[in-house]
């Protein structure tokens, strides 16, 4: 299923806005899905927790998103546009 250009807006300004209110310069796949599942705007795979996002990961579709130490994606606080 494709995501819409608006909600991965959504999805991006939400991490951004939690990273900034935590005071954290970057998170965790599993760590923003479950913000995301919380807030009603993506719902977590269970079995496979944080998949969902990874697959917005692996296309580019999340601002601030890497592949960090270890092979694990993290997401980045990126500069308010």
């Amino acid at each position: 299923m494709q995501k819409s250009d608006e909600s991965i807006n959504k999805i991006n300004d939400f991490i951004q806005a939690q990273l900034r209110e935590q005071k954290m310069d970057q998170c965790g796949t599993i760590e923003a899905s479950v913000w995301l599942e919380r807030k009603g705007i993506l719902r977590n795979d269970k079995s496979k927790p944080g998949r969902r996002l990874r697959v917005l990961l692996r296309k580019g579709m999340i601002r601030g998103a890497k592949i960090g130490q270890g092979g694990r994606w993290v997401i980045s606080r990126v500069k308010i546009r």
